[in-house]
């Protein structure tokens, strides 16, 4: 695959109204140029996309065409039931196997190639690649634009590690760079605009695994180099979330955020309002706060209760079944559908954008 290779446009329409993915998924890839002597068709693919599903009775991840709810590929995963993410382009689902040490990847086979004169879409059958990351305990999963970025969380016996790829280098069998971190602990790392901003546990703390404060480093090459680890604590922090303007990092005692325009991404804390303070007081019990969503308007921060946890999105749940989808994705709904008459699906149904 060309290494400008891209998200090819697709309409937003009803599952299941043509077959025209069908047909299409009988291409194959074509080289060389278009000139008079070298002559091929200029491929363009009208799709709903793929979907990636994860069967527990089967122990199979399936792809189906959205179009007429075929599937395209089984592929049989051992272990627990993975949980599956979209990958930046939206060209590989993401399979993470926690208890395993085991990420996976699929390719969903939509892609399209820069031939110079035009753009050619393709459509393959899914596989599932060879490339995969067997370090301890991968847990937290962020996307950005470009890249994607797993967080392992160790344990006593090992450290975390911060693993970043893009769609062009899992192509290749590859990843971008990892980072070794000192500690063990329950963290997440977000990729933005070449820097890597990673939580720290100083081994001092004992009594959680969850970190307490923020590191960022920036990509030389194959590797990250540090290049501070701010001031501004933020204990037991559980989250994070981005948007064009900032990134926020979720604290038991409020937000730490952090301003992706101004030179030196300069952070601020944003303490917990009175009435949490209060609750989180009288309530032990109560969980520590995680920020789930960050939208152009005021941070929306969640509290993730013990005793009700929310619906967690592509997280296989009591049905044992996970969710991902191919290509390009707009706002992720988390919600609960009906795949056939005897299986529930729950997870996060991610919809292809109109001329995206």
């Amino acid at each position: 695959m060309s290494d400008q290779s891209r998200q090819f446009p697709f309409s937003l329409r009803p599952i299941a109204t043509t077959a025209l993915l069908v047909s299409a998924a009988m291409l194959t890839a074509c080289g060389g140029s278009s000139s008079s002597e070298d002559e091929h068709e200029h491929t363009e693919i009208d799709t709903a996309g793929r979907l990636a599903l994860f069967d527990s009775d089967a122990s199979q991840l399936k792809v189906l065409d959205l179009d007429n709810s075929e599937v395209l590929a089984s592929m049989a995963m051992n272990g627990e039931a993975p949980r599956l993410y979209a990958s930046p382009g939206n060209r590989y689902a993401v399979a993470i196997q926690r208890g395993d040490d085991l990420v996976s990847f699929v390719d969903g086979g939509l892609y399209t190639e820069d031939h110079g004169d035009h753009m050619h879409d393709y459509a393959e059958t899914p596989s599932m690649l060879t490339l995969t990351l067997n370090d301890h305990k991968p847990t937290h999963y962020s996307s950005g634009e470009s890249e994607g970025v797993i967080f392992f969380d160790g344990g006593e016996a090992a450290s975390s590690k911060v693993t970043v790829f893009s769609d062009a280098t899992l192509g290749s069998g590859a990843t971008v760079a990892s980072l070794q971190l000192e500690n063990n602990m329950h963290g997440v790392a977000k990729m933005i605009d070449g820097h890597l901003f990673v939580t720290y546990r100083d081994s001092s703390i004992t009594d959680t695994t969850l970190p307490a404060a923020v590191e960022r480093y920036h990509l030389d090459g194959s590797s990250f180099e540090f290049e501070e680890r701010y001031s501004q604590a933020c204990p037991r922090l559980h989250g994070a979330a981005a948007n064009a303007h900032s990134l926020g990092f979720g604290c038991s005692d409020g937000v730490l955020v952090i301003d992706l325009h101004e030179t030196g991404y300069p952070a601020t804390k944003l303490a917990n309002p009175e009435a949490w303070r209060r609750a989180l007081a009288s309530e032990p019990w109560l969980p520590i706060t995680m920020l789930r969503s960050w939208s152009a308007l005021p941070v929306t921060v969640c509290s993730r209760s013990i005793r009700n946890p929310p619906l967690r999105s592509t997280t296989s749940l009591n049905s044992g079944r996970a969710l991902a989808a191919w290509p390009r994705a707009s706002r992720p709904m988390a919600k609960c559908f009906m795949y056939s008459a005897m299986m529930a699906v729950c997870g996060c149904l991610i919809r292809p954008m109109v001329g995206s």
